[in-house]
């Protein structure tokens, strides 16, 4: 269980009696950047909820990092989950925020460290501004930051890219190709696949909450998969 970071088998999560996934079987390795597909209500943000144990699977056997799920709490300070909401307090200043953030997590960071987190993604320039003033993609970056303040093995993240123009796009592929190099793994879910998939080394698709396809994204390259995603079997998945 050792040399993966993600092991699933025969997984399947419910909620209530509604089957949201089924049968999902997959293997991550450290470092690898895993790209998860699929049309609204594929199953993709209930799988990243599943890894970073915010829901139980309901059949079937789940290691991350080593810990088997459900039931092993220790595993969630190596992991930085960003959900749809950013988690962030709209009163306090990007500073504030992460200052924050770092005593929850046992830390302490310099301001000079935490400036040089938000120069990275493009938020120097309004770091002392209360958050409340920022845009959408501004909060979505500074999010960012927040869940891998900590340092985690696997970051799960769920449509980072939400809100961004091309610019911030560019900071955030940036931060995480940084974070790919350093060893994290990174598992995410995108609609946009043209700019995201050369940072991928494999990618899911989901349809309607199986396996369609596991792959590298070398074998199941952009063209396959924009033909995947415009295949009119997935439309309308509820």
């Amino acid at each position: 269980m050792g040399e993966w970071v993600i092991e699933l088998e025969g997984v399947e999560v419910r909620y209530g009696y509604r089957v949201v996934l089924s049968g999902i079987s997959m293997r991550v390795a450290p470092g690898e950047a895993v790209l998860v597909l699929g049309h609204n209500g594929a199953g993709k943000s209930t799988l990243l909820k599943m890894l970073s144990t915010l829901i139980p699977p309901r059949r079937g056997d789940v290691s991350v990092l080593g810990h088997a799920l459900p039931g092993e709490g220790g595993v969630r300070r190596r992991l930085g989950y960003l959900g749809h909401d950013p988690q962030l307090y709209l009163s306090l200043t990007a500073v504030e925020n992460l200052r924050f953030a770092a005593r929850l997590h046992g830390l302490r960071l310099q301001d000079k460290e935490l400036f040089t987190r938000l120069e990275e993604v493009g938020l120097l320039p309004v770091a002392m501004q209360p958050v409340s003033s920022y845009s959408r993609g501004m909060l979505q970056r500074l999010a960012l930051i927040r869940v891998s303040l900590h340092g985690p093995d696997l970051l799960l993240l769920d449509e980072p890219f939400t809100g961004l123009d091309t610019s911030g796009r560019k900071h955030v592929l940036s931060l995480l190709e940084r974070l790919s190099k350093e060893g994290k793994t990174v598992v995410l879910t995108t609609h946009e696949i043209r700019e995201v998939y050369p940072f991928a080394d494999r990618v899911l698709g989901l349809l309607r909450g199986r396996v369609s396809f596991w792959d590298s994204t070398e074998n199941h390259n952009l063209e396959r998969t924009e033909a995947w995603l415009a295949n009119p079997v997935l439309g309308g998945i509820a």
